[in-house]
């Protein structure tokens, strides 16, 4: 499926699939020691705060994508933990060391997700920091349930010109071709997470060339190890994980801010690319923030900006931070 596999590359090109951080320690790689169930979705593995920090609960989300796991979140994980916040960080369903079920993963899905762990493991309201399509479902819950939430944080959200709307008819064919098929499933993701792919997926994924390093390619072909990863990935590239971000943004209460990259790069050689003022006419109301010299993962190209930003945001709900105002 040649054509195909094309469409997709380009498809999950500006939403940067790869899980982009040099290759983790191996007390890194034992990070998710505990494990949660969640209804419809099995068993999700994740880190409870470090038992040192007193700060304000701190929930990171990373954004589905087809690659990527918790180190997704390493360095702002890190930097947090340093401030003395309490961070949370977790595979989500479908990735990871988190179990992996044959569902189709929509925006649905999400949001019941979002709500059981914040509900059933974290219990108490937190920031939350929720990236790509996990920032729709965390502002979709923030309005049923707002005792939840401190804050929002979204990292590069979707949702005003691409993966706002139902999926299109290439999208639709690639579901029929691999749902089904075991063989071509596993097929299509083993491309995405070959080094080939990692090397075109990085190129979009950040600003700067000399963040494409081997380390950070290594990073997502180890993802190869996770085949049931598929069902996920492919759910997300076929187009089953869709919502406007307007719909999202409508009638939320809870403080939020949005953060890009100065430079987001768009799914196609001829699209155009999601920047933060097509965000601010949607959504005025909300906070927003762009990262100079920063692609779609502003998050891992600038980390100590983008946890500046986090971290005065927890300042202003404790005073039990690195920092803090007394």
């Amino acid at each position: 499926m040649p054509g195909l596999l094309r469409f997709a590359l380009s498809a999950l090109a500006f939403s940067a699939l790869a899980s982009s951080v040099a290759l983790a320690s191996s007390s890194d790689t034992n990070l998710l020691t505990e494990r949660a169930e969640i209804k419809g979705l099995g068993s999700v593995a994740y880190r409870s705060p470090t038992n040192k920090n007193n700060g304000p609960a701190v929930v990171l989300f990373q954004g589905v994508f087809g690659g990527t796991t918790y180190r997704h979140m390493h360095e702002l994980r890190e930097r947090l933990d340093q401030a003395g916040a309490r961070v949370y960080t977790l595979d989500l369903p479908g990735t990871g060391l988190s179990d992996s079920p044959k569902i189709v993963y929509t925006i649905e899905a999400l949001n019941g997700f979002v709500a059981s762990f914040l509900r059933e493991v974290v219990r108490e309201p937190a920031l939350v920091v929720a990236e790509q399509v996990m920032g729709l479902a965390s502002l979709n819950v923030s309005k049923t349930a707002p005792e939840l939430f401190k804050s929002l944080i979204l990292i590069s959200p979707p949702g005003v010109l691409y993966l706002a709307g139902e999926p299109n008819e290439r999208q639709n064919q690639l579901f029929d071709k691999t749902w089904n098929d075991d063989a071509a499933s596993l097929q299509f993701f083993q491309s995405l997470v070959s080094e080939k792919s990692a090397r075109f997926y990085l190129t979009k994924a950040y600003h700067d060339p000399a963040q494409v390093t081997d380390e950070r390619v290594q990073e997502i072909t180890m993802t190869s190890q996770y085949p049931e990863q598929r069902w996920a990935t492919i759910s997300f590239v076929a187009g089953r994980v869709h919502q406007s971000f307007a719909e999202a943004a409508r009638n939320v209460t809870i403080p939020v801010t949005a953060i890009f990259g100065q430079y987001p790069s768009a799914p196609t050689s001829t699209g155009a690319p999601e920047t933060a003022d097509l965000f601010q006419k949607v959504a005025p109301q909300f906070r927003y923030e762009v990262i100079a010299d920063a692609a779609n993962l502003p998050h891992r190209e600038k980390p100590d900006q983008v946890a500046k930003i986090i971290i005065d945001e927890l300042k202003t709900l404790s005073t039990h931070l690195t920092g803090a105002k007394k």
